[in-house]
């Protein structure tokens, strides 16, 4: 607190000193033009007055009979005025729990189903990654076979996505063409490991044209879905219609979400801790008398950059016999998105979290 006058001794300090600390301390650092709220400058108040209660052990303190402030707490410094209530309301019932409600049923029963979903999403990307040749002349036949084989069975082809149909429009397809909205790269990719060209599909028009009018078009993900119960009234459904492949991302996120908030209304944890959730976070401990601690460890540190050093324990729930719904929310699976609306899905028939 002292200024470039003085020495750096506590002895030397006087009330003109610890004046023009505050000045300099209620700023931020990174934006000197903001000053600090008083629950952040309180603290830094409090500092320098604490140090007179440890006059007797300090080999620097302050002359005797000074004190920063005298007589004024440091509430009154900063103008600090304490108060029994949050600042931020808490959540309404009536919103709170048809969220949790909804929540709970995306992990327990949406979430496994869509992380083996995703699985095959990211198996499917890491496939279409390593296969970066052309289709090879020896291998149109045996392509050939697989578009006879799907067509024979009933599987009807992949929709392609709509980026692709604008783009094939914009190269030149004819607006009519049976093949526009069909998905040919993922196919070749699927079954030689190879990149989907047009002098392929060409080549494969006949069969590709047969199997798109018997079989029809379907998006590629979440087909044949397994039923489950309905959160409504139990009635089994399936989870989902097929979806295309933003669908299944945009679902993802939607159940990672949940995640998030059903996470954070059990152990208070800041989204910045949340976010840094890895795999492996979950630990559980085995507690006199049958009963479970469940504990969340996260690297994030208020004021930490990402990544920081050492971990920090949560307890969200301790329960006397483990149950799926008195578990912590499991670390977010790798996935993200969206599922279409429909009310003879699962998805579909979650409450709205609205009031009433």
């Amino acid at each position: 607190m002292a200024d470039s006058s003085l020495s750096t001794s506590l002895s030397q300090v006087r009330q003109h000193h610890c004046d023009v600390y505050l000045a300099a301390a209620s700023r931020s650092a990174t934006d000197p033009d903001r000053l600090l709220s008083p629950a952040t400058t309180v603290a830094m108040v409090r500092i320098p007055q604490f140090l007179v209660l440890y006059a007797e052990i300090l080999s620097d303190c302050y002359q005797p009979g000074f004190a920063p402030w005298p007589g004024r707490s440091a509430d009154e410094v900063t103008g600090y005025v304490h108060s029994d209530e949050n600042r931020v309301p808490p959540v309404p019932d009536t919103l709170l729990r048809p969220l949790l409600a909804n929540c709970l049923y995306l992990l327990e029963t949406i979430g496994p189903l869509l992380v083996a979903e995703a699985a095959a999403a990211r198996a499917a990307d890491q496939h279409e990654a390593a296969s970066r040749r052309g289709l090879l002349v020896t291998e149109v036949d045996s392509l050939r076979e697989v578009i006879e084989r799907r067509r024979e069975t009933g599987l009807p082809a992949a929709r392609a996505a709509e980026a692709t149909i604008t783009q094939r429009l914009k190269r030149g397809w004819d607006p009519g063409d049976p093949l526009l909205h069909m998905s040919w790269h993922p196919l070749v990719v699927q079954a030689a490991g190879a990149m989907g060209h047009r002098r392929d599909l060409e080549t494969l028009r006949p069969e590709l044209e047969r199997w798109v009018s018997e079989c029809g078009l379907q998006q590629p993900w979440c087909r044949d879905a397994a039923p489950v119960p309905r959160p409504d009234d139990g009635t089994p459904v399936p989870w989902t219609l097929p979806m295309a492949r933003h669908q299944l991302d945009a679902m993802v996120y939607v159940v990672t979400s949940a995640a998030y908030f059903l996470t954070s209304a059990l152990c208070g944890m800041r989204s910045s801790e949340l976010a840094e959730l890895t795999s492996g976070c979950r630990q559980q401990e085995e507690r006199p008398g049958g009963r479970t601690r469940y504990r969340l460890l996260s690297r994030r540190i208020k004021g930490e950059a990402f990544g920081g050093p050492g971990t920090r324990g949560w307890s969200p729930k301790t329960c006397t016999r483990p149950s799926p719904s008195s578990k912590p929310s499991p670390a977010p699976p790798r996935v993200s998105g969206c599922s279409p609306r429909h009310p003879t899905t699962a998805v579909a028939a979650i409450r709205p979290c609205v009031p009433g």
